[in-house]
């Protein structure tokens, strides 16, 4: 499987919501580039921030985080774990 792969969500899709204390029990990273559209990301649920185009998220699991685009809007990004 390659490490790079593009996915896209239409606003009308599953809503796409990455929690990491429920991802499984084994340690890994999670590398993400947002190529369009936005997303949003939280440590810990105390701090937001908005993934624009262009913007690089590099997460740690098991961890308390999470990455969700919001359910109006679409977004295309890649991401290698």
């Amino acid at each position: 499987m390659p490490c790079y792969q593009r996915r896209i969500r239409p606003p009308h899709r599953r809503h796409y919501d990455w929690h990491g204390l429920r991802r499984g029990e084994a340690p890994f990273v999670l590398l993400q580039h947002t190529l369009s559209g936005s997303g949003r990301s939280a440590v810990r649920e105390s701090s937001h921030m908005e993934m624009r185009t262009g913007q690089t998220l590099l997460l740690s699991f098991p961890h308390d985080n999470r990455y969700w685009l919001p359910r109006a809007r679409a977004g295309s990004f890649s991401g290698c774990a």
